[in-house]
């Protein structure tokens, strides 16, 4: 069953014009930057931005199908993370706070906690969950860690997967607890100055246990240790950086494998970074002025699913850098870039 026929073929050609814009604009992708890309009104594409309610429920389940496509053909992992979405020059939209972005400090925003799968040669984001300061979001507040629980329980039982693999932020009594009540294999950071025990009886913080110390020229090692009740695989890192210096980092898993695989496990987490970094540089994920956080919301799954028609054609052209079909789509005619989503589209809505 086509799981758009409840919005209508009117509504899947806005949903079509929309992810055309973000796909041909080389602007900052708001509905009229867009719209004089496309030659088309404005209002045509904030239509799109307003059909929230028949659209935002059918957007995880066309994501859902899309990977469990390319499942079967590759094994991927499910990586949990979140992204700020910078807001600083906003004056009116729903739930922006003052948030913390790694490029420019403190800045109005709002976060969105992401789940995506990624195989060797695919990377889909998914699904995602908006999260507010508590000022904005009152007696509705929820943390990072509970978002992202549900988006793994939403998840998990639909997609098949090896590995969850989350970055430090999620190593909480809370998560852990959630994952092994699942049976969930998962790979984290995990902070230095957690205090862990081995068998042996000694209890310190992991960047001081003499376990965990690397000899020589050594670059990593595992050790079974009890932290808060729960016995877990802890891998130490030292690790060569981008600029040429060693750095230590720590890693927490249920999985039982050796030090390098915990590495390489862990290491597949750096993909989403890239992501996050495509969709704002190229897709414009934060640059929606909508003040609603529906619409919002709709510009997200809207950037999502240009990705991953970026993705789709990047495997099948067998490029090597998703750059290149970007390349090719602002390059080509409105009209052959809305053939090609709505071809894709189609395919993706039929397949079992």
């Amino acid at each position: 069953m086509d799981l758009l026929i409840q919005a209508g073929n009117y509504t899947k050609k806005l949903l079509t014009q929309y992810v055309t814009g973000l796909l041909i604009s080389p602007e900052k992708k708001t509905c009229t930057k867009m719209a004089s890309w496309l030659d088309i009104r404005h209002d045509k594409l904030y239509r799109f931005l307003s059909n929230s309610d028949l659209l935002l429920p059918v957007f995880p389940r066309l994501m859902t199908k899309i990977v469990l496509y390319f499942s079967q053909k590759e094994v991927g992992d499910l990586i949990v993370d979140d992204t700020a979405i910078n807001k600083r020059f906003a004056q009116i939209i729903e739930g922006i706070t003052w948030i913390y972005d790694a490029v420019h400090g403190s800045q109005k925003g709002f976060s969105v906690v992401v789940i995506l799968w990624r195989s060797k040669s695919i990377t889909i984001p998914i699904g995602f969950k908006c999260w507010y300061g508590k000022e904005a979001a009152g007696n509705q507040y929820f943390t990072k860690i509970a978002l992202a629980k549900v988006l793994i329980k939403e998840y998990c039982k639909k997609i098949p997967f090896r590995h969850l693999i989350m970055d430090g932020l999620y190593f909480s009594t809370e998560m852990i607890q959630f994952l092994l009540d699942r049976h969930i294999g998962f790979e984290m950071r995990a902070g230095v100055n957690r205090v862990i025990q081995t068998k042996d009886g000694k209890k310190c913080k992991l960047k001081e246990h003499p376990r965990l110390k690397l000899m020589r020229n050594a670059r990593a090692k595992t050790v079974l240790a009890r932290w808060n009740g729960f016995d877990l695989y802890f891998t130490v890192h030292k690790r060569l950086d981008k600029n040429g210096d060693y750095s230590i980092v720590y890693l927490v898993s249920n999985i039982n494998t050796d030090a390098k695989n915990h590495i390489q496990i862990y290491d597949r987490r750096w993909k989403i970074e890239t992501v996050f970094r495509f969709m704002k540089q190229n897709l414009g994920m934060a640059q929606c002025s909508a003040r609603s956080i529906e619409k919002q919301q709709m510009h997200f799954y809207a950037v999502f699913y240009a990705y991953t028609v970026l993705q789709y054609e990047k495997v099948k052209k067998k490029h090597e850098l998703i750059e290149e079909p970007l390349k090719y789509f602002r390059d080509a005619k409105s009209t052959i870039v809305q053939r090609r989503i709505n071809a894709l589209g189609e395919f993706f809505m039929s397949v079992a």
